[in-house]
């Protein structure tokens, strides 16, 4: 049976300087791929030809002491770097904090949620 990975195999998570590691409740690393059809008059088959890419991640932690991507997105500071090492990959890039969420539930945990939308290309290890 092959070995499955789980969240035990993370081992960095940090947007900005802040290690999000201890904290993490889940992320979920998108890179997105646009296309274009390229086929010929005659072709029956498609050709879709790449004409762009781009990448985002979203995580929701759940909050130390403050909700720092809120701040930094508030305050000005949104261009963040990102470092997500998992057992499957090694992870980072530069990108723009695009939303930043603060929940407050009765009897919950305080959580953050935020989406950096990557700017060029996600370093892959």
């Amino acid at each position: 049976m092959p070995t499955r990975k789980t969240g035990l195999d993370v081992s960095v998570f940090t947007v900005g300087g802040t290690v999000y590691l201890g904290n993490l409740d889940n992320a979920t690393l998108t890179v997105n791929v646009e296309s274009e059809e390229s086929k010929g008059i005659a072709d029956a088959w498609t050709f879709p030809w790449a004409t762009s890419k781009g990448w985002s991640i979203e995580a929701d932690t759940f909050i130390a002491s403050a909700a720092t991507t809120l701040t930094d997105a508030a305050t000005g500071d949104a261009l963040v770097t990102i470092a997500f090492t998992s057992g499957a990959g090694v992870y980072s890039g530069t990108g723009l904090i695009k939303t930043a969420s603060h929940t407050v539930g009765n009897k919950q945990l305080q959580k953050e949620k935020f989406t950096v939308e990557g700017q060029g290309a996600l370093a892959i290890a």
